[in-house]
């Protein structure tokens, strides 16, 4: 194991991102966490892993002959290269296990993420921290005690964390806001999906002040192909949105749309959003 390490060393450059190879081992098919997690431990580091030779890596005995293939293919598929990149340039940031940024408090629990999709910021680790969750449908009471709460917190410096769903995820983000704190987001699909779009505002001011984040197995770029008759919607109450292009949806029980931003003049960034039927 020893003889490996030192060999990797001297036969590879010394220079490279260790976020971008981590994100590369934590996107290959059917490898999982706890695969990846025993591969860097043995190699080093996923940059080390991502190098090693494929005899080498069979000798491991980590992964099986089928994994063994999908590594391959994987590392030598330039379209994972160009997504990494597309994924940078939309704003979309990867912070491994071994960035300096990822949560402390992540590292405390069985089975942390390897890494963190985020737009905007992570919770810092040295602020207080409150979570504010519940139904979509809620009561108006209810809405309101979420609100008041999490604009009380922020008052106190207290970040609130939650989910931008309907109900009390977004009367907790809206509090917040108003009050002039930090607010994070945890997403159960991509950064770059608000879901319901009637939170689109929430969506945008979170990542000016905070944050919108998944963990490292969640992000699944949305295959956007639109209809030649594509509808041009607007969405109301909100100057900043140039047009909504509805496109075919993939569940028959929600519309997909793709909602393109201004900012001064120029498009600043596309949004797929979504609204149930």
């Amino acid at each position: 194991k020893s003889f490996i390490r030192l060999y990797l060393e001297r036969s590879v450059k010394k220079i490279y991102n260790e976020d971008y190879y981590m994100y590369r081992l934590c996107n290959i098919k059917g490898i999982g966490r706890a695969s990846v997690r025993k591969l860097v431990d043995f190699f080093g580091s996923a940059y080390n892993v991502s190098k090693a030779d494929i005899n080498i890596l069979k000798k491991t005995g980590i992964l099986n002959g089928r994994q063994i293939d999908e590594f391959a293919f994987s590392m030598k598929n330039k379209d994972n290269i160009y997504k990494y990149e597309d994924m940078i340039k939309n704003g979309c940031n990867w912070i491994s296990i071994n960035n300096n940024n990822y949560p402390e408090r992540l590292h405390n629990i069985d089975d942390a993420p390897l890494g963190l999709y985020c737009r905007g910021n992570l919770p810092p680790d040295d602020r207080l921290s409150v979570a504010i969750i519940g139904s979509r449908n809620c009561s108006s009471y209810g809405r309101r005690m979420a609100y008041n709460l999490a604009e009380s917190f922020a008052a106190d410096n207290i970040q609130v964390i939650s989910g931008l769903a309907a109900g009390i995820d977004a009367a907790a983000h809206r509090g917040c806001l108003a009050s002039g704190g930090y607010t994070y987001a945890v997403l159960g699909c991509g950064t770059d999906v608000c879901y319901p779009y009637e939170n689109l505002d929430i969506y945008k001011n979170i990542i000016k002040t905070g944050g919108i984040f998944i963990m490292d197995r969640l992000l699944e770029l949305i295959n956007r192909k639109f209809l030649k008759d594509s509808e041009f919607l607007e969405l109301e109450d909100n100057d900043n949105v140039i047009s909504c292009e509805y496109y075919r949806p993939h569940n028959a029980h929600y519309k997909e749309f793709l909602v393109t931003i201004n900012n001064n003049g120029k498009i600043e960034e596309h949004i797929v959003c979504y609204k149930a039927l």
